[in-house]
């Protein structure tokens, strides 16, 4: 898997964010659809009426991972009736890493996932049948973050300074990338590898003078634990064009119901804009939906900096033309492709236009 959180809350919070190392297998209760939040309301799966029926539709949405602050999105579109106003009761179902999202919605199982696009991308080209539907964050969460002392501010700061990472992860997958677009090379930084469950501590811990992680999650545990740790440098900002989150649905439902497609897009797009608008309001939300998630200091500061995080990750990266939340860019499609197939074993010659579509992006 991509990612996962340090092992303080590794059972409460941690996520598979970007799985280059795929295969994740889903759990009994996750296939079941029986792990869904009982605050959503309606049923899950793919057991949806006709989008053309009066009622609203039934919608299941398969999320990347275990509830986390990033998720509030949905639930706020729920609890404030967007979801509703297009026609959609949906219900939203933990998940076990973004490869599992992928080959759920491709098995329909699910009409929607919630899931990061290079793995959807991955997915695909191996012969899930999904495409994106919407591009939710437009910059990638990859970041370098070192201690203050290393008095490192841009990457080329980074010669003869260590940096741990976790070899699996997706950060070590596309730091050779990350190298090579800032004329590094991988000699002149030395690599301090870690686990999933000392990563954050052994940094605290100044072990390496930095660690390669993601914005608002493991960077952000990390600077709440030492006042000595300074501000994260985003590879968005240095060359790694990369997406975040997207939507995801199955050809199938592309095929078979367009209008509901577009009714979720949509109902996503104003559900997004809203709670981004309105964040105090839906990290309160939050912590009332999940209060183990929300009890002490640590976790509210985190809780809301998570947010806030994620919501300017909807902006694009430095040289990318495109709206948040609204149709994504072919040239940095473009990018993300030909990133994945040099560095992430993404095979075959597919264009990019093959994992992605705009059609159902709202115009405005």
């Amino acid at each position: 898997m991509w990612h996962r959180r340090n092992a303080r809350l590794v059972i409460a919070r941690s996520r598979a964010r970007k799985g280059l190392v795929l295969g994740v297998a889903a759990s009994a209760c996750l296939a079941l659809a029986a792990c869904s939040s009982s605050s959503s309301g309606g049923s899950s799966g793919s057991s949806s009426a006709p989008s053309s029926n009066s009622g609203p539709t039934n919608v299941g949405l398969v999320l990347d991972w275990t509830w986390q602050p990033y998720h509030v999105a949905f639930m706020y579109g729920i609890a404030h009736g967007i979801y509703k106003a297009h026609g959609i009761n949906l219900t939203l179902t933990q998940g076990q890493g973004s490869s599992t999202t992928a080959t759920l919605v491709g098995q329909g199982k699910y009409q929607f996932g919630f899931a990061d696009t290079s793995t959807a991308v991955l997915s695909a080209s191996k012969g899930v049948p999904i495409k994106d539907v919407l591009v939710i964050q437009q910059r990638s969460a990859f970041a370098t973050e070192c201690w203050k002392s290393a008095h490192v501010s841009s990457p080329a700061q980074l010669k003869g300074h260590s940096v741990i990472m976790i070899p699996s992860e997706s950060t070590a997958q596309i730091w050779p990338a990350y190298l090579a677009v800032n004329h590094l090379s991988a000699g002149s930084i030395p690599v301090v590898n870690a686990s999933v469950s000392d990563k954050v501590t052994l940094f605290v811990a100044h072990k390496a003078d930095c660690m390669a992680g993601l914005l608002g999650e493991d960077t952000l545990e990390a600077s709440l634990q030492n006042s000595g740790i300074g501000t994260p440098m985003a590879w968005a900002d240095n060359g790694i064009k990369l997406f975040g989150y997207s939507i995801i649905t199955s050809d199938s439902v592309i095929q078979n119901d367009p209008t509901l497609v577009r009714q979720f897009v949509a109902a996503t797009v104003d559900s997004w804009r809203t709670t981004c608008g309105n964040q105090a309001a839906a990290v309160a939300l939050f912590a009332k939906e999940y209060p183990q998630l929300s009890k002490s200091a640590a976790d509210k500061k985190y809780n809301t900096a998570n947010l806030s995080t994620t919501c300017s990750q909807l902006q694009p990266p430095t040289g990318i033309t495109s709206s948040p939340l609204g149709a994504s860019s072919s040239a940095q499609w473009d990018n993300t492709v030909a990133t994945l197939r040099k560095y992430a074993g993404l095979t075959g010659s597919q264009p990019a236009s093959a994992y992605y579509t705009n059609a159902f992006v709202p115009s405005s």
